[in-house]
């Protein structure tokens, strides 16, 4: 079953690579640390780098942002689609982070752009936001049922006001964050049986030290955690946050790597760095 690859696929890179993945944000800020114009050409540079970075570093994961590829247009959406293209073909596990959420017609437009077997620009992965309500991922799972992909539902996210929604308590005076882990587990379950992590993966925040019993909602998934570095969480407090998870962890960090630094030997050395401290024990 395609759906078992995914899971298989994905155990087997955080085992042999660790789950580090590496951001490609391309902001204003990070393009002019490297000298770089912030235009299409900038962008084009330091696409072609990181692209170098990741495959001779041998990282598993890639996280490229989409918001800063769309501010250059559709000339920027190409020059993500053709680094996904390149990313893909290297056997790097490619996760789109652009948190889509909607509904009907409009949520089965995203699944189909950017997960369906068909279109050119597909990823393994995408990020989906779950505020206009749990149904409308159903596009994506009907993809994921069908197809080796998988999607990040923002369930715990480290933004400083986020708690007021994600922890807002609603049916039988669960936090909503929890509602969501129970959701996915029970999809996860029912798709992917017990044997398996399942596709259907959650954002939790590196930088949340204390996540109480949420992580134990969640035995059937993998987490997306951003927040190792510019952010403030470190290698040491998400192995202590994630302990008994780590396997499941997937942990994207960008400026922490790339900041400052466009040469790519001390990009290289960056993220073997990260790789070297999250293995160790």
């Amino acid at each position: 079953m395609k759906q078992d690859l995914y899971s298989k696929r994905v155990q087997s890179l955080i085992k042999e690579s660790t789950g580090l993945c590496v951001g490609l944000d391309p902001s204003t800020e990070l393009l002019q640390s490297w000298g770089l114009s912030d235009n299409l050409e900038g962008l084009k540079a330091f696409c072609d780098r990181m692209l170098e970075v990741c495959i001779e570093s041998k990282v598993a994961f890639a996280k490229p942002q989409s918001a800063f590829y769309e501010r250059f247009g559709w000339e920027g959406m190409y020059v993500l689609t053709e680094m996904n293209k390149k990313l893909r073909s290297a056997g790097i596990f490619t996760i789109l982070d652009c948190k889509r959420g909607d509904i009907s017609s409009t949520a089965i437009a995203y699944a189909d752009a950017y997960l369906s077997e068909s279109d050119y620009s597909k990823y393994d992965a995408i990020t989906v936001n779950p505020f206009l309500g749990y149904e409308s991922h159903q596009p994506y799972i009907d993809i994921i049922k069908k197809q080796s992909v998988g999607i990040f539902i923002v369930m715990r996210s480290s933004n400083p006001d986020s708690h007021y929604i994600q922890q807002a308590r609603i049916d039988n005076d669960l936090p909503i964050s929890t509602w969501l882990a129970r959701k996915i587990f029970n999809d996860n379950l029912a798709i992917f049986g017990k044997s398996n992590l399942g596709a259907i993966g959650a954002v939790v925040g590196a930088t949340i030290d204390s996540l109480g019993g949420l992580l134990d909602d969640m035995s059937t998934s993998f987490f997306l955690c951003p927040g190792i570095g510019a952010q403030g969480a470190t290698v040491e407090l998400v192995k202590k946050t994630f302990s008994q998870y780590i396997d499941q962890c997937i942990f994207p960090v960008s400026r922490g790597i790339s900041m400052n630094t466009p040469s790519k030997k001390a990009l290289i050395a960056n993220v073997v760095e990260l790789k070297t401290m999250l293995k160790s024990k």
